[in-house]
């Protein structure tokens, strides 16, 4: 079964609009950022709007029909819009249990490292600046930051590697 895991949105500090909400999906098996978006706030037109993207570069069809993704229990991930988008696009959501980060260790995984690897290592910016940051560490992480999990492939070269499996598979 696909699953996008997404979890809690971190915060990232800003010196022009204080904390903005830093949104992406990971796809569980690659590994990748699908999608992201950086954000003063984050309602739940704006998270929707990353999961279209997400399944749209993932699933030309604009169907994920058995995705599953993981979120918190944020008002944005809850609300009526964002559920009834997510089932007109094939997803089933998840929700992780109240304070039990442990529900969805591979996001809290990410936020991790990508906080540590890429934004605690700077000074405070522009949101402007942050989010040319980020486009660059998105891009790292995706094709050159190679992943233990991955038998340290990047996840750029896994969902290649991947892809090559399914295609072998198929012509058998």
């Amino acid at each position: 079964m696909v699953k996008f895991r997404r979890a809690t949105h971190p915060y990232i500090e800003t010196t022009d609009f204080g904390n903005c909400a830093f949104i992406e999906i990971e796809d569980s098996c690659t590994r990748d950022i699908r999608a992201w978006d950086f954000l003063v706030s984050c309602g739940a037109s704006e998270a929707f709007s990353v999961v279209e993207d997400a399944v749209m570069c993932t699933f030309p069809s604009g169907r994920a029909d058995g995705l599953r993704l993981k979120t918190d229990g944020g008002s944005q991930f809850t609300s009526t819009a964002f559920r009834d988008g997510c089932r007109l696009l094939g997803i089933k959501l998840e929700a992780i249990r109240k304070r039990k980060p442990e529900d969805n260790g591979m996001i809290e995984s990410l936020h991790g490292h990508f906080k540590n690897d890429y934004v605690f290592i700077r000074e405070t910016m522009s949101f402007a600046e942050t989010k040319l940051m980020l486009a660059a560490a998105v891009s790292h992480y995706n094709e050159e930051r190679p992943h233990s999990s991955l038998r340290y492939m990047t996840p750029g070269e896994y969902r290649k590697s991947f892809k090559q499996a399914i295609r072998k598979e198929a012509v058998r």
